[in-house]
């Protein structure tokens, strides 16, 4: 079986759930045949996952999965947090660890947050409601069309376009045209693999990047609100304060003035 994809996964028992800002006895070192899999909401800051020949750049909103028995070691970026699931199957899950970014990440964290806790809550009935939870995140994982079998090469290709971005992302007018050939791939075939690789399209994927920078900036800095959009990326101020209120229900002002009180 690839990926989580099947409907024969049977959970026997799940042995942890945890802060991944807790999990710093893992974080740095080589977990060597880990006896559980472990399955992660990364809703902040950034990981690198390195196991076997496949290395996961894992960024805010990312969903991580570490099959039991692949040695693996998780290196932390600032202000890393998010949560951990460790349980068991019943068969095995043949896979390499793989990551995605699902489009809709606030339905993950809302699960993930509820699992955590009901594990911390033990009360009758806590860990029944825990694997029910795990069992609703396995599925929306099957549920998804991204397929988690990309040549590492392939993967590496893909990133490669995504670290251009990021060192570029003040140009207003980046696109898939600019993307595409820095992966080696015409336009619809990058659409396509990244789709795969990361759950939503370049062009989202490029949108909710140049949101949580804004969100960032605002909530951090005094800058005007059009410098944000500037430094943002976004062509207008316009287009910046609909992008924004599409992606976040409230206008950049009222999301300002929401954190800093």
């Amino acid at each position: 079986m690839r990926g989580l994809g099947g409907d024969s996964i049977i959970i026997t028992s799940i042995e942890n759930v945890a802060r991944i800002g807790g999990e710093k006895a893992v974080l740095g070192k080589t977990i060597s045949m880990p006896m559980t899999h472990s399955l992660i909401c990364l809703m902040t800051g950034s990981w690198t996952v390195h196991a076997r020949d496949v290395k996961l750049i894992c960024r805010p909103g990312s969903i991580i999965f570490l099959p039991k028995g692949v040695s693996h070691r998780c290196d932390k970026g600032d202000n890393c947090d998010g949560v951990v699931v460790k349980f068991t199957t019943l068969d095995s899950i043949n896979t390499d660890p793989f990551m995605f970014l699902p489009a809709k990440i606030t339905r993950w964290e809302t699960l993930f947050k509820s699992l955590e806790t009901a594990w911390f809550h033990r009360k009758p009935g806590s860990l029944t409601r825990c694997i029910s939870l795990l069992y609703q995140a396995i599925a929306m994982a099957q549920e998804t069309s991204v397929r988690f079998d990309l040549p590492t090469t392939r993967q590496a290709s893909l990133e490669k376009a995504i670290n251009y971005l990021k060192e570029n992302l003040k140009q207003s007018n980046f696109s898939v045209e600019t993307m595409a050939p820095i992966a080696g791939m015409c336009p619809t075939y990058f659409r396509q693999q990244f789709r795969r690789l990361y759950g939503v399209s370049p062009k989202q994927y490029l949108l909710n990047t140049r949101v949580r920078i804004a969100k960032d900036l605002l909530a951090t800095t005094d800058l005007f609100i059009t410098n944000v959009a500037k430094e943002a990326g976004f062509s207008s101020l316009y287009y910046f304060s609909k992008a924004f209120k599409g992606a976040t229900g409230i206008s950049p002002r009222a999301y300002r003035d929401s954190v800093k009180g």
